[in-house]
């Protein structure tokens, strides 16, 4: 009596597990996908309400945008948001500033700024609110599903909510509009 497996079955087994990694693949790679949109979503939350809560106990305006090379707020953001106390809200980094820390975004993602005023940074007041700016911030991909994009909605106040599909078309919105369209 032979102990062992046989060339069929090791073929069979082997045709079952194609077809199966075959079938499972795609649903992986979407799970991952929304996976890293989610969590880089949680990590900008966590980026905002540093900025609002440092502004709040420093009493002191603090800023969040992207810095260019003269640490200076750069026109649009460049996949990376910088934090920093901004004394006298030139958003720049002068000496009497603090600068607090940098986030990259996964670089699969594209970080877009829309926020009110056509502005291209958000300014903490001491209060913790918004210094009037409202708007969203929005992780997008032309490389991945449309329905795995998301959005933080920034209100006036300094308050964060995440995007939602509003009108159950499988996108989200942030207001009106579609985000990352």
């Amino acid at each position: 009596m032979s102990k062992g497996f046989t060339l069929l079955d090791l073929v069979y087994v082997l045709a079952i597990s194609a077809i199966l990694l075959t079938l499972g693949l795609p649903a992986m790679s979407e799970l991952l996908e929304k996976n890293l949109i989610q969590s880089e979503i949680h990590l900008l939350e966590q980026e905002f309400n540093i900025a609002r809560r440092r502004a709040v106990i420093d009493n002191a305006p603090h800023t969040v945008c992207s810095l260019d090379a003269n640490l200076r707020c750069m026109k649009s953001w460049q996949n990376k948001i910088d934090i920093f106390k901004d004394v006298n809200g030139n958003r720049a980094i002068d000496p009497e500033d603090r600068y607090i820390k940098t986030h990259t975004v996964d670089s699969r993602l594209k970080l877009t700024a829309r926020l009110s005023a056509r502005r291209s940074y958000l300014r903490y007041d001491p209060d913790g609110s918004t210094h009037g700016t409202v708007g969203s911030i929005q992780l997008c991909s032309p490389n991945f599903n449309a329905d795995n994009q998301r959005a933080i909605i920034i209100s006036s106040t300094g308050r964060l909510r995440r995007s939602q599909d509003k009108n159950n078309d499988g996108l989200h919105e942030a207001g009106s509009k579609t985000i990352c369209q």
